[in-house]
C-alpha cells in the first residue's frame, strides 16, 4: 500500500545520502510499497531505489517521498507492460518515452514528472545534474550587503587621516570624511601614503563612473577604471584596514550610498538612474526590516 503523510513536512533534512539521514525518512523509504506493484516485484528494486533517492538531492521528507513514489509509478508501468523490473530498465530512455506517452495528467504535472525522471536518470548514470533551487534568502545572502558602505567610509576616513593637507588649505574648507575623495588632489603627495592615495583615486574613479551613469543615458554599467598597479595598492590599503575589497564590492558600496539616502525609492531611481541590478541590492536591507514596517517605511517603500 502507499504510505501517505503530509508532504509539506520538511522538518528533517540533511545533505544528500550519508549516515546522517534522519531515521524517520529512512524508515519511511524502507516501509514504502507502491499500491500498483506486488511486494515481490518492488523488492527487486527497492534497495537500489532507496539508495538512489538518498543520493538525488538534499534529503528532505518532501523530495524523497515524491522521488520514491515516482520510481514506484515507473515500476508499475514496467509491470503492466511485462518488462524486466530493474532500476536500469526503469530509468532507461525507452522507458522514459513509453511512460511519458502513457501519462495522463495536466501539462504542469507532466513537466514536473519529466524533470523528476531526468534528475533521477542522471544521478543513476553518474552524470552531473543542475543545481537544486536555492533556499529562500540564499540569493540575497550572496549579494554585497550595506556593510560594504560602512567599510568604504571607514577606509576613506583612514585614507584621509594619512594625507596631510597642503598649507594653503584650511580645516574648514575640507569636505566631510565620507565625501573627501576629490580632496586627494589638494594634498601633498610627497609625504602621503601611496596606498591611501590609490584608494582615494579608486573611489574617485568609481564615483565618477556612477555620476556618468546617472547623467548619461546608455552610459553602461559603472567601472573602476584605474591602472592595475594603482588598483593593487588601493586593494592592499583596504585589506590592511579590514576590507577585502574587490571592484564589485567598491561599486556596490557606492550603490548602497545612493540607496541609503533618506529619499523615496522613486526619487532615488530617477536621480541616480538606478538599474534593476542596483535595486536588487536594496533586498539586502530586508533582513533588517521589522516584521511589521511602520508608516515611515511604508512611505519610503512605495515612493510617497
Amino acid at each position: 500500500m502507499d504510505i501517505h503523510q503530509n508532504s509539506t513536512d520538511n522538518a528533517h533534512s540533511s545533505p544528500a545520502g550519508g549516515d546522517d539521514v534522519p531515521a524517520e525518512i529512512r524508515d519511511f523509504l524502507e516501509a514504502y510499497r507502491p499500491s500498483k506493484v506486488a511486494e515481490q516485484e518492488w523488492l527487486k528494486v527497492s534497495d537500489a531505489a532507496i539508495d538512489l533517492v538518498l543520493r538525488a538531492g538534499t534529503v528532505t521528507r518532501t523530495r524523497v517521498e515524491k522521488d520514491i513514489q515516482a520510481i514506484g509509478d515507473i515500476v508499475a508501468h514496467l509491470v503492466e507492460r511485462g518488462r524486466p523490473v530493474t532500476l536500469d530498465e526503469a530509468l532507461s530512455e525507452p522507458t522514459f518515452l513509453s511512460y511519458d506517452t502513457a501519462l495522463v495528467a495536466s501539462e504542469k504535472t507532466r513537466h514536473n514528472k519529466r524533470g523528476r525522471f531526468r534528475r533521477l536518470q542522471a544521478v543513476h548514470a553518474g552524470l552531473p545534474w543542475r543545481a537544486e533551487r536555492r533556499e529562500d534568502g540564499a540569493r540575497v545572502a550572496s549579494m554585497v550587503s550595506a556593510d560594504a558602505l560602512t567599510q568604504l567610509r571607514n577606509c576613506l576616513d583612514a585614507a584621509n587621516a594619512t594625507l596631510p593637507l597642503q598649507s594653503s588649505a584650511t580645516p574648514s574648507a575640507a569636505p566631510a570624511a565620507s565625501d573627501r575623495s576629490g580632496a586627494a588632489r589638494q594634498r601633498s603627495g610627497a609625504t602621503a601614503d601611496r596606498g591611501a592615495i590609490a584608494f582615494i583615486a579608486a573611489v574617485d574613479a568609481a564615483r565618477g563612473a556612477r555620476r556618468l551613469r546617472a547623467t548619461t543615458p546608455g552610459a553602461g554599467a559603472p567601472r573602476v577604471d584605474i591602472p592595475a598597479s594603482d588598483w593593487a595598492r588601493a586593494r592592499d590599503f583596504a585589506c590592511s584596514h579590514g576590507w577585502d575589497m574587490t571592484k564589485k564590492d567598491l561599486l556596490a558600496a557606492l550603490t548602497h550610498e545612493a540607496l541609503n539616502q533618506p529619499l523615496p525609492a522613486a526619487v532615488l531611481i530617477a536621480e541616480n538612474n538606478l538599474s534593476r541590478r542596483d535595486l536588487d541590492l536594496a533586498l539586502t536591507y530586508v533582513s533588517d526590516l521589522p516584521d511589521t514596517p511602520d508608516a515611515e517605511l511604508h512611505d519610503l517603500l512605495r515612493g510617497a
